[in-house]
């Protein structure tokens, strides 16, 4: 899981199905406008979000970073409010740029980092 801004909570549960809900919250920015992506691969599934481009008619001043092609984050305040439950001995990977992950709940093996917040739990096992 790539996200841009919001938090993680994840929980371990039983059975063999694992089940991911989010909510999208902005003030400004329409939470509509931002689109999630999932894709299924060999190794599992794959979330991230993906914010609209800026208008063509905005003139922005800043010296922002380049775009990394998750589209225009910088002057978009959506959130993701993220929970994942997952079946004991799953593998969790988080990558967060802008807020908490909380990872007490979980049994299994996980790698989650944020750039900006607090993970709560061990980040790294094996």
């Amino acid at each position: 899981m790539r996200l841009i801004r919001g938090s993680l909570r994840a929980h371990t549960v039983e059975g063999s199905e694992a089940e991911v809900a989010l909510v999208r919250r902005g003030i400004h920015s329409d939470p509509a406008s931002v689109r999630i992506t999932v894709d299924t691969t060999t190794a599992g599934i794959r979330i991230e979000d993906r914010y609209p481009p800026v208008s063509r008619m905005t003139q922005y001043r800043e010296c922002l970073p380049p775009d990394d092609g998750r589209g225009d984050f910088w002057h978009n305040d959506v959130r993701l409010e993220t929970i994942v439950s997952l079946p004991a001995d799953t593998r969790l990977v988080v990558h967060l740029m802008d807020g908490d992950i909380d990872v007490r709940a979980i049994d299994g093996p996980r790698d989650v980092s944020t750039n900006q917040g607090i993970v709560k739990g061990v980040a790294h096992l094996p």
